[in-house]
């Protein structure tokens, strides 16, 4: 199991760096999905010890059902409503938070 979990965080790793990158040049929606990525591996290892959660098989079905279930702390619940968030016309969600940031709340917690 080991060995899994630090594949997971290896695949999160660089998921993240892809977009850290993204935001670095401007490119929003790709950190975003990077970061929706990212979080997905780590949820996806951590659900093999909790089969009682079934979150779906994407990464926004993973974080949707993070952001609505209240047996998750508030900052993770709110890190996954940021990230799930759909943009508006302008390509804006309306928070000024860094998704980057808000997939690393998500991570930590579920590697904890």
């Amino acid at each position: 199991m080991k060995k899994i979990k630090e594949i997971a965080v290896m695949q999160a790793e660089a998921e993240l760096s892809l977009g850290e990158r993204a935001l670095k040049i401007g490119n929003d929606g790709k950190a975003r999905v990077c970061a929706r990525r990212a979080c997905s591996f780590v949820i996806f290892y951590w659900l093999q010890n909790h089969p009682e959660f079934d979150f779906g098989k994407t990464a926004i079905s993973l974080l949707e059902n993070i952001r609505d279930l209240n047996s998750f702390p508030e900052n993770v619940n709110l890190a996954a409503k940021r990230l799930t968030t759909k943009v508006n016309m302008q390509f804006d969600t309306g928070y000024k938070e860094n998704p980057i940031d808000d997939a690393r709340i998500i991570i930590n917690y579920f590697l904890s």
